[in-house]
């Protein structure tokens, strides 16, 4: 593995080099300063993998690759920390946890019957709407660092609402392995993406991943 920190204007300067996977973590600028709600009051980091160009993150309300890689690295970053996240990202994270378990975090989640889901998982929190769940994390989970772990909606929502500290983007290359995702995004599929981030974060760059041999 190798890593390195770097600060460019733009991103395309960095795509020279072949990776499976590039991080970039920028520092938000603060939007929307009349909005004050739970979202503006507090601070929150996002945290999504989507590819480079078309900036998909899910398909058919599914994650459409596997990256033991990042899967590591996200369970390390939010080890401790609350995640606020909707139902289908809820429910992707008890299929991966099968594999590897989601212990170690606590979850939010939004959705659109949040007595239901509490029934069905006792001991977890659920909410209608993001600003209610923010005002959960900060009201039960004070000393906890939050993350926004998706899907869509909830991520758009996020970014405008004012308190992301960060955002935490892994720029899908290859689908994890050497294989391509191969993402058709004609085939009839319902595919999420994350919305268009660039101007509500100035660019401060990290990137880490594994080197990946030419023509791998």
């Amino acid at each position: 593995l190798f890593a390195f920190r770097k600060t460019e204007r733009t991103i395309s300067m960095m795509m020279k080099y072949r990776t499976s996977l590039i991080r970039l973590r920028a520092h938000g600028r603060h939007l929307n300063q009349h909005h004050w709600s739970a979202l503006h009051s507090c601070a929150y980091n996002i945290v999504v993998a989507c590819t480079e160009k078309e900036r998909v993150i899910g398909r058919n309300a599914r994650l459409p690759w596997s990256l033991k890689e990042d899967r590591e690295w996200f369970l390390q970053q939010t080890e401790g920390g609350v995640i606020v996240c909707g139902r289908n990202c809820f429910e992707e994270e008890l299929i991966l946890g099968s594999l590897g378990g989601i212990g170690g975090r606590d979850y939010v989640v939004i959705t659109s019957n949040p007595d239901k889901l509490m029934q069905q998982h006792p001991g977890l929190k659920a909410a209608a709407s993001l600003e209610q769940g923010m005002h959960i994390a900060s009201t039960y989970y004070k000393s906890k660092q939050v993350w926004i772990g998706g899907g869509e909606r909830i991520y758009r929502e996020a970014l405008g609402g004012g308190g992301a500290r960060a955002l935490y983007l892994t720029l899908v290359h290859n689908g994890g392995d050497g294989r391509p995702p191969r993402l058709d995004l004609a085939d009839g599929a319902a595919y999420a993406r994350f919305p268009a981030w660039a101007d509500r974060f100035p660019r401060e760059v990290y990137r880490a991943g594994p080197r990946v041999d030419p023509g791998g």
